[in-house]
């Protein structure tokens, strides 16, 4: 008996994890759980075109765990020293047999698809490629998380956006501007490819058309005098 094997459906996912052999790399997945990886051994079972993997194995490090997954279970793979996002995958769980769609040689969120077509979705909160949206407020020119977001619930409530500002910074670059209502403000954090990392919107705070970078440390001004600074690894 013979049997007709599919072309691997994860080329991306793998051969990112095998050039990164021995870095540190974060592998998070859809249910949420987040992976250290240095190394990987993976293998296909008849008939499946994702691959299950063991991480760490070969050779073990100590302090890191061996952990294993599937690799249509990734939504993001993040080098941890930079917070860049390497690669994004469709953050819902897709129905057995799915394959996620791909654009570009990689997986789309939806927060990227949103982004791609010049919008943002109308709640105060920042929002990951990763996946992970949270409601935020200011406070001490902080942003503060106030819950967690599902972008699924009203897809369709969002605002057009027009970037006015922009300027390099670590590992990319930073971007700002305004959303169709005069109220309405973002800034963003983007990659070397000008892909986007994560991104704020606020409903009240007018347009931020000023960007300061300290090193890791972002400052930035709206035309209404509101003034937030984060860190672009971990804006939340």
């Amino acid at each position: 008996m013979t049997f007709d094997q599919p072309a691997p459906g994860d080329d991306d996912v793998i051969e990112l994890l095998q050039r990164r052999d021995g870095v540190p790399t974060e592998v998070v997945l859809r249910d949420g759980n987040t992976l250290t990886v240095l190394n990987i051994a993976w293998g296909y079972d008849i008939g499946d075109e994702y691959a299950h993997v063991t991480t760490n194995f070969s050779p073990p490090a100590e302090g890191i765990e061996i952990d294993f997954f599937c690799t249509d279970t990734v939504a993001a793979i993040v080098d941890p020293e930079t917070g860049t996002t390497l690669l994004s995958a469709v953050a819902d769980p897709l129905p057995a047999g799915q394959a996620p769609e791909r654009r570009s040689g990689r997986d789309l969120s939806q927060i990227e698809r949103i982004w791609q077509d010049g919008r943002l979705p109308i709640v105060d909160g920042v929002f990951f490629v990763d996946g992970r949206s949270y409601a935020v407020d200011v406070a001490d020119s902080a942003l503060h998380v106030v819950g967690q977001v599902d972008l699924a619930e009203d897809p369709e409530w969002l605002t057009s956006i027009d970037i006015t500002r922009e300027a390099p910074a670590p590992g990319g670059f930073v971007c700002a501007g305004e959303g169709s209502h005069g109220s309405e403000g973002f800034f963003a954090r983007l990659d070397g490819d000008k892909r986007l990392v994560w991104v704020c919107y606020l409903s009240e705070s007018n347009p931020f058309d000023q960007l300061a970078l300290t090193g890791n440390t972002l400052t930035v001004s709206s035309t209404s005098g509101v003034v937030i600074t984060v860190d672009l690894d971990e804006p939340v």
